[in-house]
């Protein structure tokens, strides 16, 4: 285990120079991840590979998580091989001269960004397709398959997942969006650290 300030990165994960570890942060054995901004108190389990991710505070992200990058054609074209749209691909078979279609990973190694919010779970073997949203609150259940923004204190789980449940009303939803606790300074979390176990008591303390 490496100790970098506050944060704590397993034996054997990988961190590239252009990953951002907000504090109070761990990342688990055989994770790679690269070009990522991990927020506050975040975590990440172990052989999860993340890349152009954008990550919120107080997430707790699981273990073989995968972002799912690139896309290919399936309705004009008559095959989803590369080499008929993308000039430069794996194959490096050169069919074509110029692209003619938005390929991600020929087009930019980075990647298109996936966004996952604040105070966000993420269950284990997960896959996430690129450019996708993950709202704050959220929970994305084990083995789900994420294929299209997640709203915020949504469940969702599946292949692909659907929502399962809202974790709260409506109201309630709406009040902790507008509260932002997790932008909150240390010293007012601890404040209020005990009233987290009831969400209604937490508001009632915030509103005083």
């Amino acid at each position: 285990m490496k100790k970098q300030g506050s944060n704590r990165i397993s034996h054997f994960a990988k961190v590239n120079e252009n990953t951002v570890l907000e504090g109070n942060n761990y990342i688990g054995r055989w994770s790679s991840v690269k070009n990522t901004k991990i927020g506050f108190a975040s975590y990440i389990g172990s052989k999860t590979t993340l890349n152009n991710v954008k990550i919120g505070r107080y997430c707790s992200i699981g273990s073989n998580i995968s972002i799912i990058d690139g896309k290919h054609p399936t309705d004009t074209f008559a095959s989803t091989h590369p080499a008929f749209y993308a000039a430069n691909n794996a194959s490096q078979l050169k069919y074509i001269t110029e692209n003619k279609f938005q390929e991600f990973s020929f087009a930019d190694d980075k990647g298109t960004v996936v966004e996952i919010g604040n105070d966000v779970w993420i269950g284990n073997d997960v896959h996430i397709i690129g450019g996708v949203k993950i709202g704050d609150g959220a929970v994305v259940g084990s083995c789900a398959l994420v294929t299209k923004d997640v709203e915020p204190y949504a469940i969702v789980g599946g292949v692909p997942a659907k929502v399962i449940k809202k974790r709260f009303t409506e109201d309630t939803i709406q009040k902790l969006l507008d509260t932002k606790w997790w932008n909150k300074d240390i010293d007012w979390i601890r404040t209020h650290a005990e009233d987290f176990d009831n969400v209604e008591k937490l508001l009632a303390e915030i509103e005083k």
